[in-house]
């Protein structure tokens, strides 16, 4: 709680994060593509981007879809936009944290040593309410994809494998690690 208020700690990518995030629920615009970038938009939150204002995102559909929460209570102050951000991304580290959990008990593991391991993890607090990080929302994705793949029902593993895919379109990056 105490990171949220803070300005992003090391990473200007929240700020890039939540303008996309704009782009995607106010202007209509998919962020992936170029004329969609930050200093082609005019939007008070768009105009504050300082690194890679001419670049597309790097996030995905699913990333944007749940970004868009706090837009309604966040006005158009980029310091509010980066609240919301910050906030999703604490709520979504708190989520990957219950379900490692959960994934320890089902292979019988410690799952409250497991939950601590990741939710109190300072790197993940740094990252995630501390930078803004969206990551938070793949991995939770990830980790729910982890839980029911592992089942021994082939409708459980196909929801896993739809939840797989879910976590790769919020973070591309997932996609090298999904066959795991």
């Amino acid at each position: 709680i105490s990171f949220l208020p803070s300005v992003a700690l090391t990473s200007p990518d929240a700020i890039h994060l939540a303008a996309d995030v704009r782009t995607f629920w106010l202007h209509g615009k998919l962020p992936l593509t170029s004329d969609a970038a930050p200093s082609k938009i005019d939007d008070p939150v768009a105009r504050e981007v300082r690194v890679f204002p001419d670049k597309p995102s790097g996030y995905g559909p699913v990333a944007y879809a749940i970004g868009g929460a706090p837009i309604p209570f966040a006005g158009d102050g980029l310091r509010a936009n980066l609240f919301g951000q910050k906030v999703v991304a604490a709520v979504f580290l708190v989520i990957t944290a219950a379900l490692g959990g959960l994934v320890a008990r089902q292979i019988g593991g410690n799952a409250g040593l497991v939950t601590g391991l990741i939710g109190l993890n300072p790197l993940m607090l740094w990252q995630f309410p501390g930078d803004g990080h969206n990551d938070s929302l793949m991995a939770a994705l990830g980790v729910a994809a982890l839980l029911l793949v592992t089942q021994p029902g082939w409708r459980q593993r196909g929801a896993g494998t739809a939840l797989t895919v879910a976590a790769i379109l919020s973070k591309f990056g997932l996609l090298l690690g999904s066959p795991v």
